[in-house]
């Protein structure tokens, strides 16, 4: 834990030499792609994908 305390207080710029740019680069692409249904979500329609919110939109919209 003490360890961890310590690299926490490490600045991203000396991480960032020790890594690379392109190896943080990479990890932070492959934990939002872990993450985040990305792939899923592409593949929906724009209709489907606001469905649940498809009355507050049209309400919005007109009332201007």
């Amino acid at each position: 834990m003490k360890e961890w305390g310590n690299l926490e207080k490490w600045d991203i710029e000396k991480i960032e030499g020790m890594i690379g740019r392109e190896t943080i680069k990479q990890w932070i692409t492959e934990k939002t792609a872990e993450m985040l249904p990305v792939a899923s979500i592409m593949n929906k329609s724009v209709r489907e994908l606001t469905a649940d919110f498809s009355d507050i939109i049209v309400e919005r919209a007109f009332r201007f």
